[in-house]
């Protein structure tokens, strides 16, 4: 019978943890990631979510040194759209109203960083579990991983087809990667490579078909 009650009292002290933490912490991952933002061009991505969904350039990058400029690149009209830091905020450089911008994870693009110097900037927000979907479109699409990890892409997690091109930016210059019967190649050599962004990078893909979905579940 002692140990009967015991065994009560535990769980009602376990109830009463779990529903005290309940009321204390969230079910969301929240974490961060350091960019690394070398003098001049960038390829990168915000891999975080800031708070319902809102990743405003502002947000994600408040502060940034005069001159900052982010570029986002349009599928549709295979053009780039600017915003620029000045002062105390992002604007549009044609107009001079107020970015409205975002960058949502999944979505790559060009961070100018004016310093002749490296500058680490942190990105918080939460990590996107369940299904996330990106679309890969037919042309060229400037694109991340929707989670902030290192993902290998390869024929069964990765939608690509014969001739899909992967373009790393590198040192200011591009890195070509093809994939051909099932594998990535160097379009040079021939050689297998391995394809996978680092955490906050971005990448261009090249695809010469029909548009296609890159869906993938991630339940740490």
């Amino acid at each position: 019978m002692r140990t009967q009650k015991l065994l009560v009292a535990a769980a009602v002290l376990a109830i009463s943890a779990a529903t005290s933490m309940a009321q204390v912490y969230s079910l969301n991952i929240v974490g961060y990631i350091n960019l690394t933002l070398k003098p001049g061009f960038n390829l990168v991505a915000n891999q975080l979510n800031n708070g319902a969904g809102s990743n405003s350039l502002n947000v994600v990058f408040p502060g940034s040194a005069n001159g900052s400029t982010v570029y986002l690149f349009d599928a549709g009209t295979g053009s780039f759209t600017q915003s620029v830091y000045d002062t105390d905020g992002w604007y549009d450089p044609i107009s001079g109203n107020p970015s409205t911008s975002v960058v949502n994870p999944g979505q790559g693009f060009f961070f100018f960083n004016p310093n002749a110097t490296t500058n680490t900037v942190t990105l918080v927000g939460s990590v996107q579990t369940g299904t996330n979907t990106i679309n890969v479109n037919n042309g060229f699409s400037l694109l991340s991983s929707a989670t902030p990890e290192a993902y290998q892409l390869t024929g069964t997690n990765f939608p690509a087809a014969n001739g899909f091109t992967y373009y790393q930016y590198t040192a200011g210059s591009f890195v070509q990667s093809v994939f051909d019967t099932g594998a990535w190649a160097d379009p040079i050599s021939g050689d297998p490579v391995t394809v996978m962004p680092s955490v906050g990078q971005g990448f261009f893909m090249f695809n010469p078909g029909s548009s296609v979905n890159w869906t993938r579940t991630f339940n740490p």
